[in-house]
C-alpha cells in the first residue's frame, strides 16, 4: 500500500478485542488520577499523516506483530473514528487513593455508569489514550475530509 502525506487512511486491528482505550480522571482536590481501561471488540482512528517520518510510521505498524501495541495517538493529525462492544472495564487507582474502596464497591454493585461514579467522588475526564495490540490494517479512508 502506498501512503501519502495528507492523504487520511482508517487504521484498526486486525483481529477482534485489540483495540483499548484508557481514560484518565483526575481529582484536582485530592491530586488522585484513575484509569478506565475498556477492551473493545473492534475499532478504529483516522491518521493523516503530516511528514515523511509519520508516513514512514504508519509503514512500520504494518510490520506489528503478536503482543506489540501502536498508539496512534502520536501523530499530529489523528482523530476517533469508532469502536463497538466493550468486551472488559477494569478501574486503576494509580498511587493511594482514599476512595479507592468506595469506588469500587460502587463500581461492583454496578448501577451506575462509571463515569457518574467518578463524578460523583469529583473527578473529571481529562485525556483518553488509544492502543492497537498485536496486528493492524490499513485502508485509505473513504469519504473523510482530513482536519
Amino acid at each position: 500500500m502506498k501512503i501519502e502525506i495528507g492523504k487520511s487512511y482508517e487504521v484498526g486491528p486486525k483481529y477482534k478485542k485489540s483495540f483499548e482505550q484508557c481514560e484518565f480522571w483526575r481529582n484536582d482536590e485530592n491530586k488522585k488520577t484513575i484509569g478506565v481501561r475498556v477492551l473493545w471488540r473492534s475499532g478504529s482512528v483516522i491518521i493523516t499523516p503530516q511528514n515523511e517520518d509519520e508516513v514512514q510510521d504508519l509503514k512500520d505498524i504494518l510490520e506489528q506483530k503478536e503482543g506489540e501495541y501502536f498508539e496512534p495517538d502520536g501523530f499530529e493529525e489523528c482523530e476517533f473514528a469508532e469502536c463497538w462492544d466493550g468486551v472488559s472495564e477494569d478501574l486503576e487507582f494509580y498511587g493511594d487513593n482514599p476512595d479507592e474502596e468506595k469506588i469500587q464497591e460502587k463500581y461492583e454493585e454496578g448501577e451506575d455508569f462509571v463515569s457518574e461514579i467518578l463524578e460523583e467522588f469529583g473527578y473529571e475526564s481529562d485525556e483518553i489514550e488509544t492502543f492497537i495490540w498485536n496486528e493492524v490494517e490499513i485502508e485509505e479512508a473513504k469519504d473523510h475530509i482530513p482536519f
